[in-house]
């Protein structure tokens, strides 16, 4: 987080000079920035704009970074290109490795695209699931939030995942939330939800402290902060997380629960201006 201005100057340098950069750099420049939530929408409809040309010379890999990083950043507005993305990946004749796989499948879930591509859905989540549980930490993060999308798709993306893969893959959730959940922002923000009232009548204007629990199991669905009485969920979107609460957050809206997403470099940026 302390290189904030450091990479703030890096990016406005890549973005002055898009020109210079092939069109396999410009993918990795995107799904990089992505990953640091350092990638704004402005940001990448300018580089979508210069990759529209080649997209057709894209790998399978490159394919699944694109479509991830436009997922990262909540481009429902790309909607048409993430559609023709998904569907180029779907045809592509090379090999598909599993980590593509994965992040082609968060990102239709982020997208909200298994409705309209069902089958490509369940290829994917067949071809991930038929396979060993993995041991990497971000995988079995990721598909969590898969395994959430897909239950709420129903059949028969719901019954793709067995047992052992929900198991593992919510375990690895719930370890991450707790993992990350000891950072010192999360402290900052524990001790700033402190300082804050629920006011649940107009006519009590003083309200009534937020009872917050941490690192918190709503369902199937590990949250930073809670409080019950107000059903209010904040996650705070840390550079660390592998992808962002967008999928969880569509799962507990339908809880009926009140989800925020609080991000990082906001965080930093407010508390440099109090």
């Amino acid at each position: 987080l302390g290189r904030g201005p450091l990479l703030r100057r890096l990016a406005q340098l890549v973005f002055s000079r898009l020109d210079e950069f092939s069109t396999r750099q410009l993918v990795l420049i995107l799904y990089s920035l992505a990953r640091l939530r350092f990638l704004s929408r402005g940001d990448l409809d300018e580089v979508l704009e210069a990759l529209l040309p080649n997209l057709g010379v894209l790998s399978n890999s490159k394919i699944s970074n694109l479509l991830f990083s436009m997922a990262m950043c909540d481009a429902e507005h790309q909607a048409s290109l993430a559609r023709l993305l998904v569907v180029q990946y779907a045809e592509g004749r090379g090999d598909k490795d599993v980590p593509s796989d994965i992040d082609v499948a968060w990102a239709m879930a982020a997208l909200s695209l298994y409705e309209r591509y069902p089958d490509v859905a369940r290829r994917l989540l067949s071809r991930t699931f038929s396979g060993d549980v993995p041991k990497s930490r971000v995988a079995l993060v990721k598909l969590h939030d898969v395994i959430l999308a897909a239950d709420l798709h129903g059949p028969p993306l719901s019954t793709i995942a067995r047992s052992r893969w929900k198991a593992a893959c919510g375990h690895a959730a719930r370890e991450e939330t707790r993992r990350l959940g000891a950072s010192s922002v999360h402290e900052q923000v524990a001790a700033a939800l402190g300082d804050l009232a629920f006011v649940e009548d107009p006519n009590q204007p003083l309200g009534r402290p937020f009872k917050v629990r941490r690192s918190w199991d709503v369902g199937w669905v590990p949250v930073d902060f809670f409080d019950q009485a107000s059903g209010l969920a904040l996650d705070v979107e840390l550079v660390a997380n592998p992808a962002t609460r967008r999928i969880r957050h569509e799962v507990l809206r339908r809880k009926g629960i009140k989800p925020l997403r609080l991000d990082v470099w906001d965080w930093q940026l407010a508390r440099g201006e109090a």
